[in-house]
Protein backbone atom coordinates (compact mmCIF):
# COMPACT_ATOMS: atom_id res chain seq x y z
CA UNK A 1 0.00 0.00 0.00
CA UNK A 2 1.44 3.34 -1.02
CA UNK A 3 -0.55 5.80 1.11
CA UNK A 4 0.42 9.38 0.27
CA UNK A 5 -0.23 12.72 1.88
CA UNK A 6 -2.47 14.82 -0.30
CA UNK A 7 -2.53 18.59 0.04
CA UNK A 8 -5.36 20.26 -1.83
CA UNK A 9 -6.84 23.71 -1.58
CA UNK A 10 -10.41 22.74 -2.30
CA UNK A 11 -11.79 19.30 -2.95
CA UNK A 12 -13.18 19.90 -6.44
CA UNK A 13 -13.91 16.38 -7.59
CA UNK A 14 -16.90 14.41 -6.36
CA UNK A 15 -15.67 11.90 -3.81
CA UNK A 16 -17.23 8.61 -2.81
CA UNK A 17 -19.10 9.21 0.45
CA UNK A 18 -16.58 9.20 3.26
CA UNK A 19 -16.17 8.98 6.99
CA UNK A 20 -13.89 11.59 8.54
CA UNK A 21 -11.33 11.07 11.28
CA UNK A 22 -9.43 14.15 12.47
CA UNK A 23 -6.20 14.42 14.43
CA UNK A 24 -3.64 12.26 16.13
CA UNK A 25 -3.99 8.48 16.06
CA UNK A 26 -1.83 7.50 19.06
CA UNK A 27 -2.97 4.65 21.34
CA UNK A 28 -5.74 6.27 23.40
CA UNK A 29 -7.34 7.68 20.23
CA UNK A 30 -8.59 4.13 19.55
CA UNK A 31 -7.79 4.42 15.84
CA UNK A 32 -6.68 0.79 15.43
CA UNK A 33 -9.99 -0.51 16.78
CA UNK A 34 -11.82 1.92 14.55
CA UNK A 35 -9.86 0.67 11.51
CA UNK A 36 -10.86 -2.91 12.36
CA UNK A 37 -14.52 -1.88 12.43
CA UNK A 38 -14.13 0.15 9.24
CA UNK A 39 -12.65 -2.86 7.44
CA UNK A 40 -16.05 -4.57 7.55
CA UNK A 41 -17.30 -5.06 3.99
CA UNK A 42 -20.61 -3.51 5.13
CA UNK A 43 -18.82 -0.22 5.70
CA UNK A 44 -15.93 0.03 3.26
CA UNK A 45 -18.20 -1.03 0.39
CA UNK A 46 -20.17 2.21 0.76
CA UNK A 47 -17.74 4.63 2.42
CA UNK A 48 -14.17 5.71 2.05
CA UNK A 49 -12.19 6.91 5.04
CA UNK A 50 -10.45 10.29 5.12
CA UNK A 51 -7.89 10.71 7.90
CA UNK A 52 -7.06 14.38 8.37
CA UNK A 53 -4.02 15.65 10.24
CA UNK A 54 -1.86 14.05 12.84
CA UNK A 55 1.13 12.42 11.26
CA UNK A 56 1.45 10.41 8.05
CA UNK A 57 0.51 6.77 8.44
CA UNK A 58 3.18 4.94 10.44
CA UNK A 59 4.66 1.62 9.31
CA UNK A 60 2.48 -0.11 11.93
CA UNK A 61 -0.66 1.61 10.61
CA UNK A 62 0.19 0.72 7.01
CA UNK A 63 0.74 -2.90 8.08
CA UNK A 64 -2.64 -2.93 9.84
CA UNK A 65 -4.34 -1.33 6.82
CA UNK A 66 -2.83 -4.04 4.61
CA UNK A 67 -3.72 -6.82 7.07
CA UNK A 68 -7.33 -5.60 7.18
CA UNK A 69 -7.41 -5.51 3.38
CA UNK A 70 -8.33 -1.84 3.24
CA UNK A 71 -7.36 -0.76 -0.25
CA UNK A 72 -5.67 2.45 -1.25
CA UNK A 73 -8.96 3.43 -2.93
CA UNK A 74 -10.74 3.29 0.44
CA UNK A 75 -8.43 5.31 2.68
CA UNK A 76 -6.71 8.65 2.28
CA UNK A 77 -4.45 10.65 4.57
CA UNK A 78 -4.81 14.41 4.14
CA UNK A 79 -3.06 17.29 5.83
CA UNK A 80 -3.62 20.99 5.50
CA UNK A 81 -4.91 24.22 6.96
CA UNK A 82 -8.26 25.07 8.56
CA UNK A 83 -9.81 25.92 5.19
CA UNK A 84 -9.02 22.48 3.84
CA UNK A 85 -10.23 20.83 7.05
CA UNK A 86 -13.50 22.80 6.88
CA UNK A 87 -14.03 21.52 3.35
CA UNK A 88 -13.60 17.93 4.49
CA UNK A 89 -16.01 18.48 7.39
CA UNK A 90 -18.60 19.96 5.01
CA UNK A 91 -18.47 16.99 2.66
CA UNK A 92 -18.17 14.12 5.14
CA UNK A 93 -21.05 11.73 5.66
CA UNK A 94 -20.06 10.93 9.23
CA UNK A 95 -17.43 12.10 11.69
CA UNK A 96 -15.86 9.38 13.84
CA UNK A 97 -14.60 10.16 17.33
CA UNK A 98 -13.49 6.80 18.78
CA UNK A 99 -11.04 8.20 21.36
CA UNK A 100 -10.91 6.48 24.76
CA UNK A 101 -9.82 9.65 26.60
CA UNK A 102 -10.14 13.30 25.68
CA UNK A 103 -10.54 16.70 27.17
CA UNK A 104 -13.66 18.53 26.18
CA UNK A 105 -13.58 17.62 22.51
CA UNK A 106 -13.27 20.60 20.19
CA UNK A 107 -13.37 18.36 17.11
CA UNK A 108 -16.70 17.04 18.34
CA UNK A 109 -18.08 20.60 18.60
CA UNK A 110 -16.69 21.39 15.13
CA UNK A 111 -18.64 18.42 13.81
CA UNK A 112 -21.86 19.70 15.33
CA UNK A 113 -21.13 23.15 13.86
CA UNK A 114 -20.77 21.64 10.38
CA UNK A 115 -24.06 19.75 10.89
CA UNK A 116 -22.58 16.30 10.47
CA UNK A 117 -23.69 13.10 12.15
CA UNK A 118 -21.14 11.60 14.51
CA UNK A 119 -20.11 8.30 16.02
CA UNK A 120 -18.54 8.99 19.41
CA UNK A 121 -16.96 6.85 22.06
CA UNK A 122 -18.38 7.65 25.49
CA UNK A 123 -15.09 8.80 27.04
CA UNK A 124 -15.30 10.15 30.62
CA UNK A 125 -15.49 13.90 29.88
CA UNK A 126 -18.09 13.25 27.17
CA UNK A 127 -20.21 11.19 29.60
CA UNK A 128 -19.94 13.81 32.36
CA UNK A 129 -20.19 17.10 30.45
CA UNK A 130 -21.48 16.65 26.90
CA UNK A 131 -23.80 13.63 26.80
CA UNK A 132 -26.16 15.01 29.51
CA UNK A 133 -26.94 17.96 27.20
CA UNK A 134 -28.76 15.56 24.89
CA UNK A 135 -26.75 15.54 21.67
CA UNK A 136 -27.97 12.98 19.13
CA UNK A 137 -25.06 10.73 18.18
CA UNK A 138 -24.29 7.07 17.63
CA UNK A 139 -22.59 6.08 20.90
CA UNK A 140 -20.03 3.35 21.46
CA UNK A 141 -18.35 2.13 24.63
CA UNK A 142 -14.76 1.44 23.60
CA UNK A 143 -15.61 -1.19 21.00
CA UNK A 144 -17.48 -0.56 17.77
CA UNK A 145 -20.17 -3.21 18.07
CA UNK A 146 -22.32 -4.69 15.33
CA UNK A 147 -25.23 -2.72 16.83
CA UNK A 148 -23.28 0.52 16.41
CA UNK A 149 -22.50 -0.38 12.81
CA UNK A 150 -26.19 -1.10 12.15
CA UNK A 151 -27.27 2.13 13.92
CA UNK A 152 -24.79 4.09 11.80
CA UNK A 153 -25.97 2.51 8.55
CA UNK A 154 -29.60 3.13 9.54
CA UNK A 155 -28.83 6.78 10.33
CA UNK A 156 -26.86 7.44 7.17
CA UNK A 157 -29.49 5.88 4.95
CA UNK A 158 -32.21 8.20 6.28
CA UNK A 159 -31.57 11.79 5.13
CA UNK A 160 -34.50 13.11 7.20
CA UNK A 161 -33.07 11.54 10.35
CA UNK A 162 -29.61 12.95 9.59
CA UNK A 163 -31.13 16.41 9.08
CA UNK A 164 -33.14 16.11 12.30
CA UNK A 165 -30.14 15.01 14.39
CA UNK A 166 -27.67 17.50 12.94
CA UNK A 167 -30.07 20.46 13.20
CA UNK A 168 -30.83 19.54 16.79
CA UNK A 169 -27.12 19.22 17.63
CA UNK A 170 -26.40 22.59 16.01
CA UNK A 171 -29.14 24.22 18.11
CA UNK A 172 -27.65 22.70 21.28
CA UNK A 173 -24.24 24.12 20.32
CA UNK A 174 -25.78 27.55 19.89
CA UNK A 175 -27.49 27.21 23.27
CA UNK A 176 -24.46 26.00 25.24
CA UNK A 177 -21.26 26.74 23.30
CA UNK A 178 -21.75 29.80 21.08
CA UNK A 179 -19.68 32.99 21.16
CA UNK A 180 -22.74 34.69 22.64
CA UNK A 181 -22.71 32.25 25.58
CA UNK A 182 -18.96 32.67 25.99
CA UNK A 183 -19.24 36.47 25.93
CA UNK A 184 -22.04 36.40 28.50
CA UNK A 185 -20.08 34.05 30.77
CA UNK A 186 -16.94 36.17 30.54
CA UNK A 187 -18.89 39.34 31.27
CA UNK A 188 -20.43 37.70 34.34
CA UNK A 189 -17.03 36.52 35.58
CA UNK A 190 -15.53 39.92 34.87
CA UNK A 191 -18.29 41.76 36.75
CA UNK A 192 -17.70 39.62 39.84
CA UNK A 193 -13.97 40.27 39.74
CA UNK A 194 -14.20 44.03 40.13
Amino acid sequence: LNVKTEKIEICKKKLKPYLLYVGSRIGYKNFSRFLKAYSSPKIKKYFNLVVFGGHKFSHEEVSLINKLQISEKNIKYVDGNDTILANYYKNAFLFVYPSLYEGFGNALLETFYFCKPVLVNRYPVYKDDIEPLGFKVVNIDGEISEDAVQDTIKLLSDKNLVDEWTSYNYSLCEKYFSHKVLRSSLEEISSRSF
